[in-house]
């Protein structure tokens, strides 16, 4: 543990640590306000994997309790040093003082090591919402965090649309998992409708181990050919279980076609003696409706899937770290549409963590588009019809050390995103 000063803050002495020992860092940040798994030295670990040096920064006041931290990742382009910290720091940002002098110490540390800038998100949640996304009338604002941050020196880039090429979404949804199980299902759209079918269709989702990562690389493959980009490795995905031990979880889920047609077969049958009985016009429509789309799925599989018994239709990859979730990466395949493989993987996945304690369900990500003529619409409607809280983050902020240094790493990287793009549509067009 390294201590780098003391400062006043207030009528209180603070002192810098700049290598926080990682139990208690860890422990300080995942009680905090605002939690994240980015935030903890397990996250600092996978980062030394991949070459970046890291710093676990904290604030200690007189009784030497921790009351800040923050997980600095030290990378280079071309030569040019700037810091990074993933959703920013963890601390009390209701109390300026703090914020104010943990923010300034970053910054210090920064100019000593002679970066160009030092780039953060944060994850404070910036207005409160209805669960549709619009602005709760009355609601909480913490848009003063922003002004405060500035006062410190740092840029708030703004309030961003979409994904904007920033490396953390502004928007999530979060799901309050700390009630009945019961609650929580009802609060999912179409729950009850969505697993009778997966129930008829033989859907089930199970917990695996890095030996099934294979089956989340192929169907990130899929998506990579679909929005040219760039995928993970099979070892990306290996790394990160390895640097979260009984925190990161692999969930599978798959189909048996064959069991899946027998089913199908049976309901079909059922619903052709189900006409004998019905009398009503509407409900005769609905009826030969069913039996009609029934047909057209049976003959769909009997074609492509007959003889090929459990088929592996996707994997999710989560983080829990104490009360909290997180949703890492989640790819299904674009295959047989009424087996609702996302939609089976998230249900089943809630389910379990519930079970294990969990208090909060980050979806980890949305565009936060509202209008359902957006193009990044399907997504968040996705997530919200689990029933979680929309959530808006500050956003993100840089602290600029050398302006003329800072404009050539935004270009570079801005470079380096579209030869990533372009190299993507080459290898998966």
């Amino acid at each position: 543990m390294v201590e780098s000063c003391a400062a006043m803050e207030g009528e209180k002495m603070l002192k810098l640590i700049e290598q926080e020992k990682p139990e208690p860092f860890d422990h300080f940040a995942s009680a905090g306000k605002i939690p994240h798994y980015s935030k903890t030295h397990f996250y600092g670990d996978l980062c030394m994997k991949q070459g970046i040096e890291v710093q676990r920064i904290s604030a200690r006041d007189e009784q030497d309790q921790i009351v800040a931290t923050a997980l600095i990742q030290w990378e280079k382009i071309c030569g040019i040093e700037y810091g990074y910290i993933c959703y920013g720091f963890n601390l009390d940002y209701t109390n300026s003082e703090t914020l104010g002098f943990f923010a300034k110490e970053l910054t210090r540390i920064a100019r000593q090591r002679g970066a160009a800038y030092l780039h953060m998100e944060l994850n404070v949640p910036r207005l409160e919402h209805e669960k549709d996304g619009q602005v709760k009338i009355g609601g909480f604002n913490n848009e003063n965090v922003a002004a405060w941050m500035e006062t410190c020196g740092y840029k708030h880039l703004g309030y961003t649309y979409g994904y904007s090429g920033n490396r953390m979404s502004r928007f999530t949804y979060c799901l309050n998992l700390d009630q009945p199980l019961e609650k929580i299902r009802r609060q999912i759209k179409h729950y009850a409708s969505y697993q009778k079918k997966n129930i008829q269709r033989a859907v089930k989702v199970q917990l695996s181990d890095e030996q099934d990562l294979s089956i989340l690389v192929e169907a990130e493959r899929e998506l990579a050919h679909k929005l040219h980009f760039l995928p993970k490795k099979a070892k990306d995905f290996r790394q990160l279980m390895e640097c979260f031990p009984n925190q990161a979880r692999l969930y599978v889920v798959s189909a048996d076609v064959d069991q899946a047609l027998t089913n199908l077969k049976k309901l079909r049958s059922e619903l052709i003696k189900q006409r004998e009985t019905l009398v009503n016009p509407q409900r005769l429509e609905e009826n030969q409706k069913q039996i009609t789309a029934l047909d057209q799925e049976i003959s769909e599989l009997i074609h492509d899937y007959q003889g090929q018994g459990e088929i592996k239709l996707g994997a999710k990859l989560i983080i829990q770290q104490g009360e909290h979730v997180y949703n890492v990466n989640m790819y299904t395949k674009k295959i047989l549409p009424n087996f609702r493989a996302a939609f089976a993987l998230h249900s089943a996945v809630i389910e379990d963590c519930w079970q294990r304690g969990a208090k909060t369900y980050d979806f980890e990500g949305v565009s936060g588009a509202l209008n359902p003529d957006d193009p990044y619409y399907g997504i968040h409607d996705f997530k919200k019809s689990f029933g979680g809280d929309f959530i808006e983050f500050l956003g993100e902020f840089d602290w600029i050390g050398d302006p003329k240094q800072y404009q050539k790493a935004l270009q570079l990287q801005r470079w380096r995103r579209k030869l990533r793009r372009g190299a993507a549509r080459l290898l998966y067009r």
